[in-house]
Parts: structure tokens; C-alpha cells; sequence
């Protein structure tokens, strides 16, 4: 009987050589989440659901890890503030790691308050942020001159993937991240991994305004599924116009549709 059950399940000699072949992948992800946003907004969702995220999340084996993958979500301590001073001073420590701790990509979560849906953002201007923070400030670099930073992955090939994985809810790509604090951490965060070999591997995420529980379960649910599809497609192959070497080239002067303040709530 026992040489029929190792039969069954191959043999011994192929056995051990696949489980050591298909071991299982881990991976750092970092996230982030928001805090108060003007007098109507005291509690930003964007917190709340990166506050409720598990440490750690186990994917199923797939194509690009036949082992699966374990990845450490880290969720950053504190909600960070809407103040571009703030997330200028942040941001640097965010990638640099912590505690021997270091991200391999991240995901920064941010409200969108004139949004019902979910929206992952393909890209981030360096200029153009003339409405000012929480605390009255605009950042240096609200001129009219600077470049756009886009995520190293396929955007509209995760959202393909992320709408399978979402039960229902509503998750799109987006061309406008509003010229405020949500776009200001992600083109800063792209700005800071350029030239390394993290380069390109941030995204961010626009949630709409709920933060009831059922709201905030949702939202749970769809960072987990954005998750597990990037992993899925993985950041091989970037959008955007491709330079001779395989660069992104980026893009100058690009102006994202719909208006800041209506994007912010003003």
C-alpha cells in the first residue's frame, strides 16, 4: 500500500528535486496610506484600509512562481500627513529600509473624493501643484516645467488581471492623479528609485471617500487583489515609449484631464 501511495504522487527520486526547484518566492512590499484631509474628511479611508492589511499574504503557485509567493506586507506606522513638506521629508526613508527591512516595491494609497471606484494611476507629473496643503504650503516644484514618471509595468495589464480578483468592484486605470499629495508621493517616490534597480516599482491607488466597515473591508479586499496581480504580471515589460536600450523614455509636459480642485474636492 505505501509503494502505491508514493507512486501515485511520483517518485521519491523526482520528489525532492521538484520541491527544491519550486521553492517559494518572497517578496517586500511597502504601503502606505494618508491622514485627515480638510474639515469634511477627519478620517481618511486611505489609512484605514492600509492599517487593516495583514503582515503577510500567501499566493498560490502560478506560471512566474510555480513555488507560489509569500509576501511581507509593510504597512508604514503612521498615516502620513497632506503636506508636501512631509512627504518630501518621508519618502527617502520609506525605500531606504528600516530595521534591515527593505521594500522591493510599494503601493501608496490615497483618497479621491469625487470617485466611486478604484483607480491605479499610470502615471506622475513633476509640476502643476498649485493648490495648496492642510497647511496652506505649495511644494518647490510648483512651476510649470519638470517631467512625468510612469509605474515599470503594464497598468492597464494589472487592472486586466485585478478586476478577476476583486469580487465585483469597480477598479480602473487612471490618467489623472489630481496634481495634489497623491500624485506629489508618487512622482517622488518614482523620482527617488530612478537609476536603481528598483526603478518604476511604486504604484498608486485612488479609493473613493467611504470609511464604513463594509467600505473599508472592500478596500481591503481590492489592495489584496492589486496585490496578487501584480505579481502576476510582474515588471518586466513597463508601458510607455521604449529608449534604444530598453529605457522608458520620459514623457515631457504631459497635462492629466479634469480639473485639480474638482479631483481634490474643492
Amino acid at each position: 500500500m505505501g509503494d502505491n501511495s508514493a507512486s501515485s504522487s511520483g517518485s521519491p527520486d523526482t520528489a525532492a528535486p521538484n520541491t527544491a526547484h519550486h521553492s517559494e518566492q518572497e517578496i517586500n512590499v511597502l504601503i502606505t496610506g494618508f491622514g485627515p484631509f480638510k474639515a469634511q474628511y477627519p478620517i481618511n479611508p486611505s489609512w484605514e484600509i492600509a492599517r487593516s492589511l495583514p503582515s503577510t499574504l500567501h499566493l498560490p503557485p502560478s506560471a512566474r512562481s510555480p513555488g507560489g509567493t509569500k509576501v511581507n506586507l509593510r504597512v508604514h506606522p503612521r498615516a502620513i500627513r497632506v503636506a508636501y513638506a512631509v512627504v518630501d521629508a518621508v519618502v527617502p526613508g520609506l525605500w531606504e529600509g528600516e530595521d534591515n527591512w527593505r521594500p522591493d516595491w510599494g503601493v501608496h494609497i490615497g483618497m479621491a473624493a469625487g470617485r466611486e471606484f478604484y483607480s491605479l494611476e499610470k502615471r506622475a507629473a513633476g509640476w502643476g501643484y498649485t493648490v495648496g496643503d492642510v497647511e496652506g504650503c505649495l511644494p518647490d516644484k510648483a512651476g510649470v516645467g519638470g517631467e512625468v514618471l510612469e509605474p515599470g509595468i503594464g497598468v492597464e495589464d494589472v487592472v486586466g488581471v485585478w478586476k478577476g480578483m476583486v469580487g465585483g468592484a469597480d477598479v480602473r486605470a487612471s490618467e489623472d492623479a489630481g496634481r495634489y499629495l497623491c500624485e506629489y508621493i508618487l512622482h517622488g517616490s518614482l523620482g527617488f528609485l530612478r537609476g536603481e534597480e528598483r526603478e518604476g516599482k511604486c504604484l498608486f491607488l485612488h479609493v473613493p471617500a467611504g470609511v464604513a466597515e463594509a467600505d473599508v473591508e472592500r478596500g481591503r479586499r481590492v489592495v489584496l487583489g492589486l496585490v496578487e496581480a501584480v505579481v502576476e504580471v510582474g515588471w518586466e515589460g513597463g508601458e510607455g515609449e521604449q529608449g534604444g536600450e530598453g529605457e522608458k523614455v520620459v514623457v515631457k509636459g504631459f497635462v492629466g484631464g479634469g480639473s485639480v480642485r474638482e479631483r481634490v474636492g474643492l
